[in-house]
């Protein structure tokens, strides 16, 4: 029997994200889970509820274990940016098959290394008290920040 796979995503996006990623499993017969994280299912044209601001990656961390608990064999973890860092996260506590991790986010305390990171990194401070405020789920910067970087096929 195949393991089950886990698909998590990241801040900025919510499970369509990996939807692509889940056709491929799903392809091959493999039974996937791609949860929208906790307030990243915002209706377009909505603003997104105070409670995406003060969120930790803790929480989200606590609700992927759950799922992963809830499985009858270990799953395969896979985690894009903030997801990836969360699965790791969930590794630690729970049995997992194997990880997998797209451009994971480095833990807090980890500075940035790379122009990109820096620009990047400088972005979220323009848009002021990011870490206690709802930062919309956007396409184009889940795209931007590696899912439409990986090589076809």
């Amino acid at each position: 029997m195949k393991s089950p796979v886990v698909l998590i995503h990241g801040a900025f996006c919510a499970a369509w994200a990996l939807e692509g990623l889940r056709g491929v499993f799903d392809a091959h017969g493999v039974r996937t889970y791609a949860p929208t994280l906790r307030h990243h299912d915002i209706v377009p044209g909505t603003r997104p509820p105070r409670e995406l601001g003060v969120t930790s990656v803790l929480d989200y961390a606590a609700d992927i274990e759950r799922l992963v608990r809830g499985l009858k064999e270990p799953a395969i973890l896979v985690g894009h940016s903030m997801g990836g860092l969360i699965a790791q996260m969930v590794a630690a506590r729970v049995p997992a098959r194997a990880l997998a991790l797209i451009a994971p986010s480095a833990p807090w305390g980890t500075l940035p290394t790379s122009p990109w990171e820096i620009v990047s990194a400088q972005g979220l401070y323009f848009a002021g008290q990011f870490w206690n405020k709802p930062l919309r789920p956007e396409a184009w910067i889940a795209e931007t920040h590696a899912l439409d970087l990986l090589p076809p096929g």
